[in-house]
């Protein structure tokens, strides 16, 4: 309201300016103060009063001008007040900061590769042969080849043995294979095929070979499976006759499977 102060004084300063610039105000507005002042004659009263109709004329239009003035200086305040209450207004009001969320941070999980589970046979099977499978079962038992390997594994001699002879070796958990270990006590193997068994009985070949002569003994046949994704749960060993005229013994102490459940 501040800005309507200078507006309203200077609306009074001209009114009071036209007043005094204008003769005929000045002039009546003193014959009216003299009049009554000093009883005036009736020839001063008469002039006076037909001096009074001019004087209502323009008393009017002093009024309509005050009106005037007063009616802008009244539209120039409300303008400003509100001009000033805006300026408040953007000066008070700040608008409020806007959060903003941090980025959640997801932290890439390790890959948890399970262990692989390593077996050895609990049971077996030879397919009629009589030599007893159950020697190849459990973990490896002989460290050296000085001695027949008979009296502690599963032995195929080809000359005298069917041609068609196994071994095959059960575990307590079906496993995705990954691998089987095959512990060999002589310088000899007969091994041409070694099979993983699923549940259903159906025997899947992983490795395929000829029959050889051994440099190390004890030695290990390994048998890396890849891209098999059917649990198991027994290793079929299949061996071949060899040179009936050569004393060739395959003699296996254990078999180990390895695999994730």
């Amino acid at each position: 309201m501040t800005g309507c102060f200078p507006l309203l004084g200077y609306s009074m300063k001209k009114i009071v300016d036209i007043m005094l610039k204008n003769p005929l105000l000045s002039q009546h507005s003193s014959s009216i103060e003299l009049g009554v002042a000093e009883n005036l004659t009736t020839d001063q009263k008469g002039l006076d009063a037909r001096r009074r109709p001019n004087l209502k004329i323009k008393t009017h239009h002093v009024v309509m001008l005050t009106a005037l003035f007063v009616l802008a200086a009244g539209t120039a305040c409300r303008l400003a007040s509100r001009g000033e209450e805006s300026a408040a207004s953007l000066n008070t009001i700040q608008p409020e900061p806007t959060a903003t969320a941090a980025p959640e941070v997801i932290e890439a999980q390790p890959t948890v590769v399970p262990e692989p589970l390593r077996q050895w046979g609990i049971a077996s099977d030879t397919g009629g042969y009589f030599d007893d499978g159950s020697l190849a079962l459990g973990k490896p038992v002989k460290t050296d080849c000085q001695y027949f390997p008979s009296d502690s594994a599963w032995i195929y001699q080809g000359e005298t043995r069917d041609p068609e002879a196994y071994l095959q070796v059960f575990y307590g958990q079906p496993v995705l294979p990954s691998q089987v270990n095959i512990h060999l006590v002589y310088y000899f193997s007969g091994i041409v095929s070694v099979s993983v068994v699923d549940l259903d009985g159906i025997a899947h070949e992983v490795y395929a070979g000829q029959p050889e002569a051994l440099d190390d003994c004890p030695a290990v046949l390994t048998v890396d499976i890849e891209d098999f994704h059917r649990p198991v749960h027994a290793v079929r060993i299949d061996v071949a006759m060899v040179d009936p005229d050569a004393w060739e013994i395959t003699a296996v102490d254990a078999v180990e499977l390895v695999g994730v459940e």
